[in-house]
């Protein structure tokens, strides 16, 4: 993809999910709304979750890096589990940024991905925690950031994410019918994957499957995958 493209596809993705903050609480409580539970169960399970990644590790504290962390609902357990974490939070947003900001205020680190990349050093970071974001990304979106994930995980770090990824479906499904229990008016509301494809491309940039665990017969449907670098 020639660099033009890149930064057609990447201002596209920006606007995108700027366009989306502003809504992003109210359509995700009306989503989840089928289950009983408020988008803060949501939040607090899957930081909980990452804390046994954390005592994997052979040296404490970890550093964390937290992808695509929507308006911030999970600051407040990371607080709460990562107390004395060096955790930084990066999204492609910059309204997204600015509404965690506003909501809990305090001393996170937060990085803005400007084309594809984050200002951080290569083998940086023992943790990283993408929960949500590859639902609704495309291909070529997916490759970059497990490229980047590859560069700045130390060796031997760790990656929690989850993704919709089945067997025998087409490598990439926009919007699949009768695939969720929800509504998908938007362009991207799910990107599912085949697990052939999606798994090539963690193991193109040095991503090792530790587990994954399937979710496809209940909600959300999002399949949790771990990955370590090397």
């Amino acid at each position: 993809m020639n660099n033009k493209m890149k930064d057609a596809t990447h201002s596209s993705l920006t606007a995108e999910f700027d366009s989306l903050a502003d809504e992003y609480y109210a359509q995700h409580t009306a989503n989840v709304a089928i289950t009983g539970e408020r988008p803060e169960y949501f939040a607090e399970y899957k930081v909980a979750d990452l804390t046994r990644l954390a005592l994997e590790l052979n040296h404490p504290p970890p550093s964390i890096l937290h992808f695509g962390w929507g308006i911030g609902n999970s600051i407040p357990h990371f607080r709460e589990y990562f107390s004395n974490q060096d955790v930084t939070y990066a999204d492609i947003s910059k309204r997204s940024i600015e509404l965690a900001s506003a909501r809990f205020p305090g001393n996170e680190n937060y990085c803005l991905i400007a084309e594809e990349r984050l200002p951080l050093e290569d083998g940086s970071a023992d943790i990283a925690f993408l929960w949500g974001l590859y639902t609704n990304m495309k291909p070529e979106d997916v490759e970059a950031y497990n490229r980047e994930i590859g560069r700045i995980l130390r060796p031997g770090g760790r990656c929690f994410l989850t993704a919709f990824a089945e067997d025998g479906v087409a490598d990439l499904s926009i919007n699949p019918p009768d695939y969720v229990p929800y509504a998908c008016d938007g362009p991207l509301t799910v990107v599912r994957y085949s697990k052939p494809w999606l798994f090539a491309s963690f193991q193109r940039h040095g991503l090792r499957i530790e587990d994954f665990r399937y979710h496809g017969s209940m909600f959300p449907k999002q399949s949790e995958i771990y990955l370590v670098k090397g």
